[in-house]
């Protein structure tokens, strides 16, 4: 009898002990199991407020309901409360349902409003398209005022978070404590509402870290194309934003290497602009002949130093943003020429020689699978030499025997060298042409462009042409050059620099080989706002 009592004792144990591990396991939140993966964003299917409302009761609790359970940590990190600092509140998630509860009467007549940031994501980590706002107040009346703005050149992929804030004139402030911030659709649109009508200041980042905080050192940022506005329904308008997807801080050289007595390479922190002009670079008291960029780097082609070491002197050198780095003079090692053979590097028109010949023309033989031929390179500069076009695509084995160079007497001459060539048939051109309605601003530049291609040209009165331009799909956009450079600079947000935002034309224009374009529709370049 004992033995019986004591068996059904532990099956009940057991039982029991299963049913409380049912019961924990649906009371946990986690990602639903089996069928089609959730790739659906959450959406706001219902609130306990609208924004804009007045006449709220003082300890009001804000409610949102979601279509799907959220994920409480993004929950937390996502909420913001504005003004800051003027409210404690005690925010919960519980599956699909947010509560926002005041631990102290909401002020009187002072408009609050709470984000939700498009941080917010589900059990499966789907964030929201967007960011919700809600504007809200205890007294009559709620200030109707707005700004409306755009980002433009976002990255697919990418949101902006805009901040706003009477308090401070540095962005750098109002990017570390905003008053007011939002946060754009995939488009770049943005709106901030219910503003009082003082002089705000106004700046972006782009949360490139994922921190869901500015980070000046790893984040971009939006320059607007104006730093301060006033709010104002009837006259502001549209803001227009320009991502930047970099930092503004002062390019540095990280190392200097003499590759050969005419070839030196540098690194810095940031990409040096391609603009820069080559009497920013001297070596050995002598202006550089070529600069190959190639992002970080740079491979200066100079006139051959004699010694054991060079000195390189940088003036005036700039990244693609514009921030200049500090003027430098330094010496480095001269790196004496090692190796007995030439190496050669075929890239797209251009051959790189390696050291550079002594000859400003290399003659060999080209001998492909269908036919041999003689053909002669001629010399751009040091190291670098021209490839010739053919009529039809040809690859084939270039032969030749390098002439000898007093510079290098122990090079390797005697016998041929082989070198992998590839030679294309020259490209075939086309012209694109347009107008646009007047009037036109006299700075205003057209931009044809597709992966790999951009044209660039100013306009005549209200025309414009492209006369030589490849096979492709290309768009259209427009620019204001206000300072004249021929191309479009983006600007800084301290001390502020207007950025030089292009705007879109039109998509999808097509151009075939040797059969001109002409875009027949006027197009329209808005001016009203430029000023």
């Amino acid at each position: 009898m004992y033995f019986i009592n004591m068996k059904h004792l532990i099956t009940v144990i057991v039982l029991s002990f299963c049913c409380c591990v049912l019961c924990i396991n649906c009371a946990a939140e986690k990602p639903p199991g089996g069928g089609p993966p959730d790739t659906d964003p959450p959406v706001l299917v219902g609130s306990s407020i609208k924004s804009g409302s007045t006449d709220i009761d003082s300890l009001l609790t804000l409610e949102f309901e979601f279509s799907e359970p959220l994920s409480a940590p993004s929950v937390l990190s996502a909420i913001r409360i504005f003004p800051l600092g003027r409210h404690d509140t005690n925010i919960r998630v519980r599956g699909r349902r947010i509560t926002i509860t005041p631990l102290k009467p909401w002020e009187d007549d002072l408009v609050y409003t709470v984000i939700l940031g498009k941080n917010i994501s589900d059990l499966r980590n789907n964030q929201m398209t967007t960011a919700l706002q809600f504007s809200f107040t205890r007294g009559d009346k709620m200030p109707r005022n707005i700004i409306k703005g755009k980002v433009h050149g976002l990255k697919p992929g990418t949101t902006a978070t805009i901040h706003i804030s009477r308090n401070t004139a540095h962005p750098d402030s109002v990017l570390a404590a905003p008053e007011y911030l939002t946060q754009s659709d995939p488009e770049g649109n943005f709106l901030f509402e219910y503003l009082p009508a003082d002089v705000f200041r106004i700046v972006g980042y782009l949360d490139l870290n994922k921190s869901n905080t500015y980070n000046p050192l790893s984040d971009g940022v939006c320059v607007p194309d104006r730093p301060e506005i006033v709010p104002d329904t009837l006259k502001t308008g549209v803001l227009d934003m320009l991502a930047v997807y970099d930092n503004f801080s002062t390019p540095r050289l990280l190392r200097a290497k003499n590759i050969y007595p005419g070839e030196t390479q540098l690194e810095f922190t940031k990409d040096p602009a391609s603009w820069n002009a080559r009497e920013i670079f001297t070596v050995g008291g002598a202006v550089v002949d070529t600069i190959i960029y190639d992002q970080k780097t740079c491979v200066l082609y100079h006139s051959i130093v004699s010694g054991d070491s060079l000195r390189i002197t940088i003036k005036g050198l700039k990244d693609y943003l514009s921030c200049a780095m500090k003027d430098t003079s330094f010496r480095i090692p001269l790196n004496a020429l090692n190796d007995t053979l030439y190496t050669f590097d075929q890239r797209q028109q251009t051959l790189f020689v390696t050291p550079p010949p002594a000859a400003s023309r290399l003659q060999g033989t080209l001998k492909s699978k269908t036919d041999t031929v003689e053909i002669e390179l001629e010399q751009k500069t040091h190291g670098l030499y021209a490839l010739p076009f053919a009529p039809s695509v040809v690859r084939g084995e270039w032969h030749i025997i390098m002439p000898r160079n007093e510079a290098f007497p122990g090079i390797f001459v005697d016998s041929v060298y082989i070198v992998p060539l590839s030679l294309s048939a020259p490209p075939e051109f086309s012209a694109v042409s347009g107008f646009l309605e007047t009037p036109v601003p006299p700075d205003s530049r057209i931009i044809l462009e597709s992966p790999g291609k951009r044209y660039e040209t100013a306009c005549d009165a209200h025309t414009f042409t492209f006369p030589e331009v490849t096979a492709g799909t290309y768009t259209l956009l427009w620019y204001r050059d206000r300072n004249r450079n021929k191309r479009p600079d983006p600007g800084r947000p301290f001390p502020y620099e207007r950025p030089e935002i292009t705007y879109l034309l039109e998509k999808g224009i097509q151009v075939r080989s040797r059969w001109d374009v002409d875009l027949t529709e006027p197009y329209k370049i808005p001016v009203e706002n430029e000023e």
